[in-house]
């Protein structure tokens, strides 16, 4: 599928805490905990200005795929895997790992990757391996290992679940606030919220119920779209982290992004971290 190359409207700007709680879907709805949810109901205190984090602001009115796939321009092409600037082919018959997911323009992914620099660059390292910026996303559905030959299966899958009319198409969606699952004393994996939208919501069991005459088992869990950040390692322990729930809630960042399309992706494990590739796009009508 094409799409329009529509400008990138990106403007940075410092704003003043305010609280976030009540719009962070993955923070309410049941496991995950918002930084600012946990303020006693209210707004988060300032920070002070000595250990005030990056805050910043976005603000999309269209998204240019090329800024939000970077580099990934693959939608037609065969499944390949991705090895520093050489794909190599996927051997004939060998499965590929894949996702349904939404994709970021490379401005929201870097001021994600920014706004938690101070994390990364703590004296005291936090026992966290860091989704790097051109890996952020926003899953639908993870449908594991599948032959590259139901590419054509998938795809179809895909232009249904763009297809519904049930909802305006395309919508609005707030990235807004961070937060971690299950909580803070042994977070798992840690995130930027997404306002509730039923534009999502619908789009989400749409996927699930096109995907599922497949094989693929719909999600038994509730839906809590986040966007993952980072996740914890295996021999991380409660007092690494101290401290961060309070660093979380004096970060703010909040960006509008026009979801337009929807792409089916492929990973592929390397020993650094995984490799993500857009395989094919749908847009959303």
């Amino acid at each position: 599928m094409g799409c329009a190359r529509g400008a990138l409207s990106l403007e940075p700007r410092a704003v003043r805490t305010h609280n976030h709680a009540g719009a962070l879907t993955a923070g309410r709805a049941g496991r995950g905990v918002s930084a600012r949810a946990r303020c006693q109901g209210g707004p988060a205190p300032p920070a002070s200005r000595r250990n005030r984090t990056r805050r910043s602001r976005a603000v999309l009115d269209s998204v240019d795929r090329g800024a939000a796939r970077g580099d990934h321009r693959s939608s037609h092409r065969p499944w390949v895997r991705a090895g520093g600037d050489r794909p190599t082919r996927v051997s004939p018959g060998e499965p590929v790992r894949a996702f349904v997911a939404l994709n970021f323009p490379q401005g929201v992914r870097r001021g994600l990757w920014d706004a938690l620099a101070p994390l990364r660059q703590r004296h005291e390292k936090l026992p966290v391996k860091w989704v790097r910026p051109e890996n952020i996303h926003l899953s639908l559905k993870f449908l594991g290992e599948v032959e590259e030959t139901r590419e054509p299966e998938l795809r179809a899958a895909l232009k249904q679940a763009a297809g519904s009319r049930s909802e305006p198409r395309p919508f609005a969606l707030q990235i807004t606030g961070f937060g971690v699952f299950p909580d803070y004393h042994r977070p798992h994996v840690l995130w930027a919220g997404i306002t509730p939208e039923p534009g999502l919501e619908l789009l989400q069991h749409e996927v699930e119920q096109a995907f599922a005459p497949l094989g693929f088992p719909t999600e038994a869990r509730a839906f809590r779209p986040h966007v993952t950040l980072g996740r914890a390692a295996r021999d991380a322990r409660p007092r690494d982290f101290t401290g961060l729930e309070a660093i979380l809630a004096g970060t703010d960042f909040d960006a509008t992004v026009t979801v337009a399309e929807v792409d089916l992706m492929q990973s592929t494990l390397q020993k650094d971290g995984p490799v993500y590739q857009v395989r094919y796009h749908e847009r959303l009508s």
